[in-house]
């Protein structure tokens, strides 16, 4: 817009587009450094997109539309990830009344086009909503751009990949907005507010929770309720007849009735392991679960099991736990709440979600039976809980208490002290290893095949599904975007699209600037060495035995041509790599 409307020859205007120059490519810059976008809810999510689409469009320099790109492809690649049979299932994503109903709230069909094929077609489909709009043409503004998300993209949503996968991302908050790139890099301590999110990509289903150093909840800051609208877990369960099945939940009880969907418990706090996921808190006297009062549902005690239908089972299960009461809810006659009441001035809360399919189980009863026999919950001590689940996993999650007030700042409120004596984010164990909550990179597959990979501060994105690989790289100085396609085995780059696969490592990108990464399936023995085309070492970097990704620093290396040599177990090998 400000290429249209501002005077070139004004000096005034020429300030104008020099701002919206550079507030378009900070914001680039952050997507693929850190990873900072707007809560996981197509409401805002919208918002972005929307914009982003005419930015793409109408941009007159080829570079600008480019970087417009790339920041679609990022927010694509995420919508991908929390895609289930037609919406977004995020874990924060925003509560609204009836948010968990396909379509509904503020979760409607903005993914429902870009990942729908004649092949993959969501359960849930009423042409009466969409008269006379192609399927995979309509959506607000997208008709008239000619953007379309890469085929890897498309791949990863649709589930063209081994599963399952675990994903670990961490997320910004809105700390990062308001100051210059480099405070979007975490440079300050007011940039360590962050959101800590776990998916589990399974066959039919997905979880996602938050584990979030925000619990505001319901408090109030200058009349307003920052982020009080979020649910932090959602369960999403791919559907039969009517779309997606989306289960959330929260803790405790208020006089309000609309409080009970969209305002959540800031003294709770949310792990997630594999498959399983725990809830725990302290002084809430209750925590709750909603489902469609359609799904089949069995009680034994406080347990709760729940078969969704299409090979795919949960358990809900809880330590402490008094009672267990269901009840319509009745701003939405379909749901049923299931609710466990904790007795007064109870320790430590916990509640569990663990799901099974019949590739793990064969069959509900199965499900049930090992539930029965093989989960179980321990207490080392007063803050600390242990679940063992059916899966013979262990999951474990120690309660912290915050030792300061927390205040709240953000762009559109002054600094509020919100709350005293809060929870914050846990200390969290699968399998007795500890779950480091503040080195994650934006995203990282800690289970299963590497489908993303986003490094934290990097400022590049690789993407792989069975069939297509992609690399999206936005330079740190002047935020152009730079697009490299691979194998998913073997990285095949633009300078080199003939690449041998019968090599044993692969440079990525290269040309290479900044940073370079090898990649190779072959174990590395000690040492990597760069030369220039004198024969002269101008780099060399001592590794662990590894196989897969190695980083290298190369920012020193003038522009030229260079040859890296690996020595590994296979044998030595050199190529050439150009530094530009």
């Amino acid at each position: 817009m400000a290429e249209d409307l501002c005077d070139t020859t004004n000096a005034e205007d020429r300030v104008r587009l020099a701002f919206f120059n550079t507030w378009a490519k900070n914001w680039i810059r952050g997507l693929y450094h850190v990873g900072r976008i707007e809560w996981n809810s197509n409401n805002y999510w919208g918002h972005t997109l929307q914009p982003l689409l005419v930015f793409h469009h109408h941009a007159k320099n080829p570079e600008v539309k480019k970087m417009a790109k790339a920041g679609l492809d990022w927010m694509l690649t995420e919508a991908a990830l929390h895609y289930m049979d037609g919406f977004m299932a995020a874990a924060d994503v925003r509560a609204k009344v009836n948010a968990y109903e396909p379509f509904a709230g503020s979760v409607w069909g903005y993914n429902y086009f870009y990942f729908a094929d004649d092949n993959h077609m969501p359960s849930y489909y009423n042409p009466g909503v969409f008269t006379g709009k192609a399927l995979n043409d309509y959506i607000g503004y997208t008709a008239f751009s000619g953007y379309r998300p890469p085929q890897v993209v498309v791949d990863i949503a649709q589930r063209k990949f081994d599963l399952p996968v675990e994903i670990r991302s961490a997320k910004p908050f809105y700390n990062f907005d308001f100051e210059s790139y480099a405070d979007w890099k975490g440079n300050t301590t007011r940039s360590r507010k962050f959101e800590f999110e776990t998916l589990w990509l399974d066959k039919n289903h997905l979880i996602s929770s938050a584990a979030s150093n925000i619990p505001d909840g319901w408090a109030d800051c200058d009349r307003q309720k920052p982020f009080s609208e979020q649910s932090m877990w959602r369960l999403a369960v791919k559907g039969t007849t009517n779309g997606a099945i989306q289960l959330y939940g929260n803790s405790g009880e208020w006089p309000n009735a609309i409080k009970r969907h969209i305002l959540r418990e800031p003294r709770e706090q949310i792990g997630q392991f594999r498959n399983a996921m725990m809830r725990i808190f302290k002084n809430p006297d209750s925590m709750w679960v909603e489902a469609p009062r359609t799904l089949p549902v069995e009680i034994n005690g406080n347990r709760l099991f729940i078969d969704f239908g299409n090979g795919v089972y949960a358990a809900f299960q809880t330590h402490n736990a008094a009672t267990l009461d269901t009840m319509r809810v009745a701003q939405a006659v379909n749901q049923r709440r299931y609710l466990w009441r904790f007795n007064a001035g109870h320790s430590l809360g916990a509640l569990t979600l663990e799901t099974g399919t019949d590739v793990n189980f064969t069959s509900f009863d199965q499900f049930k039976s090992q539930i029965l026999s093989n989960s179980s919950f321990s207490m080392p001590d007063g803050n600390t809980v242990v679940y063992n689940g059916a899966n013979g996993h262990e999951l474990k999650m120690e309660f912290q208490t915050a030792t300061e007030p927390y205040i709240m700042t953000t762009p559109v409120t002054p600094a509020c002290t919100l709350l005293t004596n809060i929870g914050t984010v846990p200390k969290v164990w699968g399998n007795n290893n500890y779950i480091d909550f503040e080195t994650w990179d934006s995203y990282r597959v800690s289970h299963g095949k590497e489908i993303v990979y986003q490094p934290w501060g990097q400022g590049f994105m690789n993407l792989r599904s069975n069939d297509c690989g992609l690399q999206i790289k936005i330079d740190s100085a002047n935020a152009t975007a730079s697009y490299f396609t691979f194998d998913p085995d073997i990285y095949v780059t633009d300078a080199k699209p003939g690449f041998d696969k019968s090599a044993l490592f692969q440079i990525a990108p290269n040309p290479a600037h900044g940073t370079v990464e090898i990649l190779t399936n072959s174990d590395l023995d000690s040492l990597v060495e760069i030369f220039d085309l004198q024969g002269k070492k101008v780099r060399f970097e001592v590794v662990s035995k590894t196989r897969g990704r190695i980083t290298l620093d190369i920012g020193l290396l003038k522009n030229g041509l260079y040859h890296l040599k690996l020595k590994m177990n296979a044998g030595i090998q050199t190529q050439r790599m150009l530094v530009n």
